[in-house]
């Protein structure tokens, strides 16, 4: 995300419990990264990928 200068924010699930608890109850999934686009779940690394793909970005 760095490069294609977006802003955002990083959530360190890794030893928050309760962060975690959210990441999995708003994405149904335990791994990480789980990313996010105004509030819209998108998945993991290669749903990013398929994205920015889809969306010519």
């Amino acid at each position: 995300m760095d490069g294609l200068n977006w802003q955002y924010e990083e959530v360190d699930v890794t030893h928050n419990s309760h962060e975690f608890k959210q990441m999995v109850l708003l994405s149904g999934r335990k791994t990480v990264p789980q990313i996010f686009i105004d509030g819209e779940h998108i998945g993991g690394c290669d749903d990013f990928r398929a994205y920015l793909t889809k969306h010519a970005l």
